[in-house]
């Protein structure tokens, strides 16, 4: 979270193996048996990080995914500014 839109793709990339790793299936299947409870888990957090990764890789959608985030385009008045200082205001 404390990274997210600070990411480079170099993170990213990283991040997406180290989770791939974790919860690809047939990693899984040689420790679980099939269609237990837990390698119905993976299997959706598979399918969930495949899906964040191409999200997150392409830059135009990365692009799209960040503009989501809420933002504060009030303007403030002259007293607002006169009273916090320039950069306390912005």
């Amino acid at each position: 979270d404390h990274l997210r839109w600070r990411a480079t793709a170099d993170d990213v990339r990283k991040s997406y193996r180290r989770l791939v790793l974790l919860h690809h299936p047939d990693k899984k299947a040689a420790t679980a048996e099939e269609g237990a409870p837990d390698a119905e888990e993976d299997d959706e957090m598979f399918k969930a990080i495949s899906d964040a990764f191409e999200l997150l890789s392409t830059p135009k959608k990365r692009r799209e995914f960040d503009s989501l985030d809420e933002f504060d385009d009030t303007v403030p008045t002259a007293d607002d500014a006169a009273a916090g200082g320039f950069f306390g205001t912005f």
